[in-house]
């Protein structure tokens, strides 16, 4: 999923509204194959530096007249880690689910936000 889920604009409602349904499935799911022993979480990543951030902000930059270097510095004081998290680091939060550290996990969302959502 998506931290777009909890904090969207008028812009992105459909695409927000997206998220929030994929974990109202994530719940569900994770209630109805509980007996079985199956589990169901969702990773919900905020910033994460990937090729298509890269092209959004460069997209972005060119229609406000600026850099993606000044979008990305703006971008990054919103988070208070202060920085986009990288893909490696998102893929050490699915390893974990996917571990048995996570085995008395089910139906949860995990923030993986830099700190824009801490609830």
């Amino acid at each position: 999923s998506s931290s777009a889920k909890l904090a969207t604009t008028t812009e992105a409602a459909v695409y927000a509204s997206s998220k929030a349904a994929v974990l109202s499935i994530t719940r569900s799911f994770a209630y109805a194959f509980a007996p079985a022993g199956v589990r169901v979480n969702a990773i919900c990543p905020g910033i994460i530096d990937t090729p298509m951030q890269v092209k959004v902000l460069a997209d972005v930059a060119a229609r406000r007249h600026t850099t993606v270097e000044e979008l990305s510095a703006a971008r990054n004081k919103t988070v208070p880690l202060g920085r986009a998290a990288s893909a490696d680091e998102c893929a050490g939060a699915i390893w974990f689910l996917l571990s048995d550290e996570s085995a008395y996990m089910t139906g949860q969302a995990i923030n993986f936000t830099g700190g824009l959502v801490m609830w």
